[in-house]
């Protein structure tokens, strides 16, 4: 509490004055402006007093919330850079997805050529097969000739020529 004295000079001026102010008074009057005097100084020194220990605690809170913004504004960077680095990776998603509906209309319109490709294809083949049946149709005579005069010429080959 004498520290409070020592550091502000104005509880010091104010002390000297009330004891000035009751060597100069009446004596009838002087103790109650000493005691009121002493009064007014003793207040003022523990309104210093407790006003001291307050800007201490509010210091030391202030210091405590400076370290937790500190932590706070690391944290804001860290999430700045996690929002940057998952626009990026929005970004690649959308071009892949891009990619992927263009990969697909380009295979739906070669799924439309194949489907009618393969409708010419398959109405090719079936004229090819019924081309085939009728040349099968139209040489099985023919074959069946041959393949006689195959047998035919299988026994006659071991007959003598002048008989």
């Amino acid at each position: 509490m004498l520290s409070i004295f020592l550091s502000d000079p104005g509880l010091f001026i104010g002390l000297g004055f009330v004891i000035l102010a009751t060597v100069l008074l009446p004596a009838r009057v002087r103790w109650y402006v000493f005691t009121a005097g002493i009064a007014v100084v003793a207040f003022r020194a523990y309104q210093l007093y407790w006003a001291r220990g307050r800007l201490k605690e509010l210091d030391q809170e202030r210091k405590q919330l400076q370290g937790e913004l500190q932590n706070m504004r690391e944290r804001h960077i860290e999430l700045e850079n996690t929002h940057k680095q998952l626009i990026v990776q929005l970004e690649e998603l959308k071009q892949d997805r891009d990619d992927l509906i263009k990969r697909r209309e380009s295979l739906d319109e070669n799924a439309a050529d194949f489907a009618t490709e393969k409708e010419r294809l398959d109405t090719e083949l079936d004229k090819q097969t019924e081309q085939a049946k009728k040349l099968r149709e139209e040489t099985k005579p023919l074959v069946d000739f041959l393949e006689s005069f195959a047998d035919a010429e299988r026994l006659t080959a071991n007959v003598p020529n002048n008989i």
